[in-house]
């Protein structure tokens, strides 16, 4: 008897456990197969649950540990399959701007917006990575995601890529550079200063080749579950959030070791 209990105990706690995890409509589904039990069981049922809780607190937390854990491989496999599925559009889009090193052994991919705030940030680091390593390539992915003028700037870096590629890096670190919101009339300002076609750049900005950029960048985002700027992808890792130098070189460090 007191193993049935035991054992219905701990098929419930994990009913209650996945619909905390996964979804209240599961757990109201289990709960109409529960409905078997009378009033009077189902509450020394509830009773029991909660003295096997409060004395055995470490399977709970152990329990969702293993959970999340299974969570975090499902999601980094999901990322090493559709990495691998869009390989070539991640990592070598002859459309995509490219800074450091083009035939480096090492492939750092950033979405990133020029207004934010950690994107400003991390140039700082990938910069130093650079004059550190010259064996580098940094692949850039404009994900205009938090303002209008975010996608005006990325569309106006953009345009200088097809019409001038050393252009590109130059606009990029001016417009990462510029503290506050960029809005049109500072950006088209940095364009002037550099001696760029105003006239060509506008032409350009609204093309198919550079709707297709931002649409494909859209879609590798999405696929690859980069939410929100900076993300990073490097070798079969996507990385959310500022990277610091030193776990770059970490990274950097156990991929040539492979």
């Amino acid at each position: 008897m007191l193993m049935n209990i035991y054992k219905l105990i701990s098929i419930l706690l994990i009913i209650q456990l996945v619909s905390i995890l996964k979804s209240p409509i599961i757990f109201s589904q289990q709960l109409h197969k529960a409905e078997v039990l009378n009033s009077s069981q189902r509450e020394e049922v509830k009773n029991l649950i909660k003295s096997f809780i409060r004395n055995n607190p470490e399977l709970i937390v152990e329990s969702v540990q293993k959970m999340r854990e299974k969570s975090q491989n499902q999601i980094s496999n999901t990322h090493k399959k559709n990495i691998k599925k869009y390989k070539k559009l991640i990592f070598y889009d002859p459309q995509t701007p490219i800074i450091g090193n083009p035939n480096g052994d090492i492939t750092i991919v950033e979405f990133f917006d020029y207004n934010c705030g950690y994107c400003k940030s991390s140039l700082k680091v990938i910069k130093k990575l650079l004059e550190e390593d010259t064996n580098i390539r940094v692949v850039l992915k404009e994900l205009p995601i938090l303002a209008p003028s975010s996608e005006f700037a990325a569309r106006v870096a953009l345009a200088s890529w097809i019409y001038n590629k050393p252009l590109y890096g130059k606009l990029h670190s001016s417009f990462m550079s510029m503290s506050g919101k960029l809005s049109k009339q500072r950006i088209m300002r940095v364009v002037k200063s550099f001696g760029i076609s105003e006239k060509l750049i506008k032409k350009e900005m609204f093309s198919d080749p550079i709707n297709k950029i931002l649409a494909n960048n859209k879609l590798l985002a999405r696929e690859l579950g980069i939410s929100g700027t900076p993300g990073f992808i490097i070798d079969t890792k996507v990385i959310p959030g500022a990277v610091n130098l030193s776990t770059f070189k970490k990274l950097i460090s156990e991929i040539r070791s492979k």
